[in-house]
């Protein structure tokens, strides 16, 4: 329900005087002095939608009225639209039936066309009020093919303006104002729209340009505001070149320049490398242009002073060098490293070894230069010698006096420590001939091996005292050893190889094996054959994805696999059909299948009877079929019939007969076939000739399928 703010507000404004008036007259007195009581009131003008009523009260004391308005209601706004008027649609009051304000225009939806246009005609459409349902005509335009052929130059059809290198392009109109998509070309080429280059002002070393002007449209060049003289290119203004005049030449590093004295370039001129002069080890070059130093000082010049060895009681000094022109001292030949004075060596001081003795007495002596000190004569151990004692020294050991009546027996071996070798007294302790160790004999013997002789190197041993002591140092002795050779190979070759100076010999060529396939091919997929070369290197080929009945033949039981081997029931008509049965039994020699009338191995057969050889693929697939049959005598005539079967069984079409083996024991097949995954295609072999005792049906048969891809 709908009703107008307006009156909603009147009433109530009503209603409330109304009562605050009722309020004031219950206790007023009138002029008779009645203090009123009124009644509850009653209507006695009803109030309508639009109209307001009056209630009536009455003083039950002196009968006394006064009355009250009583608001209007308003319109109370009906539930549903009225749709009768093409104007739009509104509510009426519930209570009065009167219209109310709220009238809102029709929200027209396409209906039902009642007539078709034409070119001729217009045509009439139902048009429905979503809101209301009211429903209203509305007329259809005829039917109007464009022709945009009319050139008509109007902005509203403009594609293009007019420039310097073309004219205002317009669409195509219909003679009904509609625009077209094709255009014309009208009026006059427009003036260039030039757009100025400032003049740029040359610099030392680069050129200038005059201020020119580009359309920037055609992209020409122009020398002036109005496009009158065309040119190239701008016109350059010469560069200004360096200018050094009085001014001093700067070195820096290695070179020297001039500054250039132009505002803002400072460029190097004429920088060259510094000239002239000569160095020394105290001094660099002065440049003879710019009288800078530059380069390096020139080498020492280096005069040896050889190396004194150090002695027992002198010290020595190392090798050094002197300058010839600085005079200053280099602990090395390339005047590196200086020193104020020669490197002193040290003096080495006295080696004295074990008591030095003769006749006379003993002493300690310096092994280096001979120095003798503590000089004393021998202490004996006892006054005479025995018969088989002699008198020694106590101090050095010495034998003074030899055991009266003995005569030392020397061992014919020598007796040794790690510093001295003797020969032991058969009849005494006496050490005879005892020395120090001097290696200086070469001994070859495995004892001394150092190292054994290889391809590279000679064998090397150690050097040997006269009783046997082996050295430190070694000496070289002997040839060269064998080569150690051992086998080498990789992808391009073999060869044999010395482990110890890795030289190769005898280096080929790999003599590759037959080869052994180690992944046989499918038809779907290339398989591998791998050849070995008696070094042990192998090299792998692919092979074509194919399926070979020759090469694929197996004697598992069940036939596993694509490919599958029996004999065949045929039935000739409108529609051929024929029954494969799948060989179960083996042959005689059990290398083969046999059923009635056929045996079948790889790559030969015997079809006394009809039989098939038949694949199966996986997937749908094109195939290339070769298919050749060489019989076993001249008078062999095969027949081939190629028939394919879905997975259910269900025969496509008539299987495809091939005559070439009528003429010949020869049958050389090919076709390509169309195959769907499940598919299998039987490739059905008969003898044509089997009355004929000599035309036995043995032969070589191979059947290679392969995928054509593409």
């Amino acid at each position: 329900m709908r009703v107008s703010f307006f009156k909603r507000t009147i009433f109530v404004l009503i209603v409330v005087l109304s009562v605050i008036t009722a309020f004031a007259l219950a206790g007023c007195e009138d002029k008779d002095g009645c203090t009123h009581v009124w009644n509850d009131g009653e209507i006695t003008t009803a109030a309508t939608c639009t109209q307001d009523g009056v209630k009536t009260f009455t003083c039950t004391l002196c009968g006394e009225t006064h009355t009250e308005v009583v608001g209007s209601s308003g319109h109370v706004a009906s539930e549903t639209f009225v749709n009768n008027d093409p104007e739009g649609h509104y509510h009426v009051c519930s209570v009065c039936g009167e219209k109310t304000d709220d009238v809102q225009a029709h929200a027209f939806e396409d209906g039902e066309v009642i007539k078709q246009p034409s070119a001729t005609e217009e045509g009439l459409q139902k048009i429905v009020c979503s809101v209301c349902g009211y429903e209203s005509t509305k007329v259809l335009p005829e039917i109007h093919t464009h022709v945009f052929d009319q050139e008509v130059a109007d902005a509203k059809y403009l594609v293009s303006e007019a420039t310097c290198i073309a004219k205002a392009v317009y669409y195509k109109s219909c003679a009904c104002g509609e625009k077209g998509t094709e255009t014309f070309e009208y009026g006059e080429y427009a003036a260039h729209t030039l757009v100025k280059t400032d003049r740029v002002e040359p610099t030392c070393i680069e050129n200038g340009t005059e201020a020119y002007y580009t359309c920037s449209h055609c992209d020409k060049i122009f020398a002036d505001a109005n496009a009158n003289r065309e040119i190239n290119a701008p016109a350059e203004i010469d560069a200004l070149g360096h200018d050094t005049e009085g001014v001093n030449w700067t070195p820096d590093g290695d070179v020297h320049y001039k500054l250039c004295k132009r505002e803002g370039c400072g460029a190097h001129v004429d920088e060259v490398a510094h000239s002239g002069g000569t160095a020394s080890c105290e001094a660099k070059a002065v440049c003879e242009v710019c009288g800078a130093e530059y380069g390096e000082y020139a080498a020492h010049t280096l005069v040896k002073t050889e190396r004194v060895e150090a002695t027992c009681a002198n010290a020595g000094t190392e090798a050094y060098w002197t300058c010839s022109a600085c005079d200053k001292l280099f602990s090395d030949e390339n005047g590196q490293n200086e020193i104020s004075e020669p490197v002193v060596i040290p003096a080495t001081g006295h080696t004295y070894g074990d008591w030095k003795k003769d006749a006379t007495g003993h002493w300690y002596e310096c092994s280096v230069c001979g120095n003798k000190k503590d000089f004393a004569e021998h202490t004996p151990d006892q006054a005479e010698p025995t018969e088989t004692e002699a008198v020694f020294c106590t101090v050095c050991d010495y034998e003074i006096e030899p055991a009266a009546g003995h005569e030392h027996s020397p061992s014919d071996v020598w007796s040794a420590d790690d510093q001295y070798h003797w020969h032991d007294c058969g009849g005494c302790s006496q050490q005879l001939d005892k020395a120090e160790h001097v290696y200086d004999v070469q001994k070859v013997s495995n004892e001394h091996l150092a190292s054994a002789a290889t391809c590279m190197n000679k064998a090397t041993y150690y050097y040997s005292c006269v009783c046997g002591a082996k050295g430190t140092e070694t000496f070289e002795y002997g040839d060269l050893a064998e080569h150690t050779l051992v086998g080498g190979h990789n992808a391009d070759g073999h060869w044999q190889e010395c482990k110890v100076c890795l030289q190769k010999f005898n280096e080929s060529a790999h003599e590759w094996d037959g080869g052994v396939v180690t992944t046989k091919p499918t038809l779907t997929s290339e398989g591998e054959k791998t050849y070995t070369c008696g070094c042990g290197e192998t090299k792998v080929e692919k092979l074509p994805a194919q399926a070979s009945f020759a090469d694929d033949f197996t004697l598992e039981e069940g036939q596993p696999g694509p490919w599958n081997y029996g004999s065949i029931d045929y039935n000739w008509g409108a529609q051929e059909e024929f029954t494969f049965t799948q060989a179960t039994a083996k042959n005689e020699g059990g290398d083969g299948w046999a059923a009635e009338g056929v045996e079948i191995k790889g790559g030969w057969i015997n079809a006394n009877n009809m039989m098939a050889v038949a694949y199966t693929v996986d997937s749908d697939v094109t195939v290339k079929v070769n298919l050749t049959f060489t019989g076993g005598t001249a008078d062999t005539r095969m027949s081939l019939r190629t028939g394919v079967k879905n997975a259910d069984g269900v025969i496509y079409g008539n299987p495809a007969y091939f005559d070439g083996g009528k003429q010949s024991n020869v049958l050389n097949y090919e076709t390509t076939l169309e195959l769907k995954a499940g598919d299998t295609v039987y490739f059905i072999l008969g003898n044509e000739n089997g009355a004929n005792p000599d035309a036995y049906p043995n032969g070589g048969l191979d059947i290679v399928l392969t995928q054509v891809i593409g």
